[in-house]
Formats: C-alpha cells, structure tokens, sequence
C-alpha cells in the first residue's frame, strides 16, 4: 500500500484506490467489501461466495 504506485498501470488497482471508495461507498450507504489480504477484514471467505450471496439473495 505504498504511494505513489511503483507501476504507472497499478492506477485503480491500488490498495489505496479500494480503501478511499470503500470510505465513500460507506459514506452513501453503499454495499462495498475489500479482500486486501493482511489488511482487510472481510465476512466472506472467497470472491465466490460474495457472488452467491448477492446473486441469489
């Protein structure tokens, strides 16, 4: 997570890209979930499970 990004194509995938919309998606009452591992906590124990969740729910 260090700035500035060490690649010119790291741009939205950035850790920080995801932690500052997670803030403004929080900020709106917006469903956001981050999987930065070793930084993020998370209830979901895979990108699959996610997915099923929010599709058949």
């Amino acid at each position: 997570m260090t700035l500035p990004s060490k690649h010119a194509g790291h741009g939205i995938h950035h850790p920080v890209y995801g932690v500052k919309m997670k803030e403004k998606a929080d900020s709106v009452g917006q469903d956001c979930h981050l999987a930065i591992p070793g930084t993020s906590q998370t209830k979901y124990k895979s990108q699959n499970e996610f997915l099923m969740e929010k599709l058949l729910n």
